[in-house]
């Protein structure tokens, strides 16, 4: 995985102006610009490298929570629909005229139900807390484009 953190930042910008502090030759001439140009582009490209892999690691992060969330979503709905069944077999046994066995059912069902309803009302609740908010990418491109402003 790569490692995002200020220190490894602080670290490839000291390789950076290290190298930048390096732009002549032995004989202290210039270095041409069609080498400062091709340094350039691939320090550009390595940065964006880098950002689509933080954006990758943030979605996937993301995703993580929102699975979790819609997996309790789907135990509900099982859970509910067994209530269903549950409440069907009481309205039958309630026909039926046998009046302890469709209680101990229609006490099962809202049992379930009541289960159910907790269940859908938790994970709807784990889903408005999760938020597809990329705030260290935004904070990394933010700071990129004041070290490239300030450098160039």
């Amino acid at each position: 995985m790569i490692d995002f953190s200020q220190t490894s930042r602080d670290n490839l910008l000291a390789k950076t102006q290290r190298s930048g502090s390096n732009r002549t030759n032995g004989d202290r001439e210039p270095v041409s610009i069609a080498a400062l140009l091709s340094r350039l582009f691939a320090d550009a490209a390595a940065l964006l490298r880098n950002e689509v892999a933080l954006a990758k690691a943030e979605a996937r992060e993301s995703a993580g929570v929102f699975l979790a969330a819609a997996t309790w979503i789907g135990a509900a709905v099982v859970v509910l629909w067994t209530a269903f069944l549950a409440l069907t077999a009481s309205a039958v046994i309630a026909l039926a005229a046998v009046v302890p066995l469709w209680l101990a059912a229609l006490i099962v069902a809202v049992a379930l139900g009541l289960v159910g309803v907790i269940l859908l009302l938790a994970s709807s609740g784990k889903i408005r807390q999760t938020s597809v908010d990329m705030n260290r990418t935004r904070s990394s491109l933010q700071k990129d484009s004041t070290l490239m402003a300030r450098n160039h």
